[in-house]
């Protein structure tokens, strides 16, 4: 193996490290020189820990197949891997922002695991864990168009956003909190370009897919079709964003077609489940 001068890199999660492992740091602190075959065997030790590639292989930063909580929320709003402790001020002031992200992405179908308790077992998160029907409505008055959030702190476990509303989260408390990867990349992939773009004066309520923008939707459809909101079979989803669009609440931010077509198909998914 070629020798080569190597002082840092990144571990299989993005990591930030030193190269130069524990077994030989006594040894550089006390002045020894290290051998070439001891040299040799530390690179060797790194390639199978997944610190450096092997030879022949790209040099990029490895990757597995779950990411921890800290590092996929990074990813959301800076586009890399980085653990918490190494975060930016700049970072942690977009904290909040990126545990709702994360919270919003898996509610919308990103596979997520953790584990109920300390020693319990790793299990599959269910998506509807994360929607904000997990928090109940009961406590307090809340407007539809500011619904509570379920997040993911940069801890790992299950939070809600406005904090103080954490007690009213039905679910389970989740920690240990890890998303899939491959999923992840695809949320900051660039949108495929359009083969032709939208007319001008197009509203941007029209492309409406956020869960953000369902939510208030889904609140009013509970509201106008007890108890759990489902689709009237008479009416078309043309009717019903006619009527939704009368309320208070969409007076002037109107809902699309498609944004209310998507609602009570989360309504209906919901209640399968």
């Amino acid at each position: 193996m070629r020798t080569r001068r190597i002082t840092r890199g990144r571990t299989a999660e993005g990591w930030l490290v030193s190269l130069f492992v524990s077994r030989f740091s006594a040894a550089w602190r006390e002045g020894t020189d290290l051998d070439a075959a001891n040299l040799e065997l530390c690179l060797d030790e790194l390639i199978a820990a997944d610190l450096l590639p092997a030879p022949g292989r790209s040099e990029g930063l490895a990757e597995r197949a779950w990411q921890r909580a800290d590092r996929a929320i990074a990813y959301l709003i800076r586009g890399y891997l980085i653990e918490w402790a190494d975060w930016t001020p700049e970072m942690i002031r977009e904290k909040e922002r990126g545990e709702i992200k994360l919270g919003e992405a898996i509610g919308d179908g990103l596979l997520a695991r953790g584990q109920k308790s300390l020693q319990g077992l790793i299990e599959q998160i269910p998506h509807n864990h994360f929607r904000s029907e997990m928090v109940t409505m009961k406590a307090v008055p809340v407007n539809p168009l500011h619904l509570p959030k379920v997040v993911v702190s940069v801890d790992g476990t299950v939070g809600v956003s406005p904090p103080h509303r954490l007690p009213d989260y039905m679910g389970p408390p989740w920690r240990f909190i890890e998303v899939d990867w491959a999923g992840l990349k695809l949320l900051r992939a660039p949108a495929p370009a359009t083969a032709e773009p939208p007319p001008k004066g197009e509203k941007a309520a029209e492309t409406e897919t956020t869960r953000w923008a369902r939510d208030p939707v889904i609140a009013v459809a509970k509201r106008l079709f007890p108890p759990d909101g489902r689709r009237p079979k008479s009416m078309s989803i043309r009717r019903l964003t006619i009527r939704f669009n009368k309320e208070l609440e969409f007076k002037e931010n109107t809902v699309s077609e498609d944004t209310v077509d998507r609602a009570f198909k989360d309504i209906e998914a919901a209640l399968q489940k």
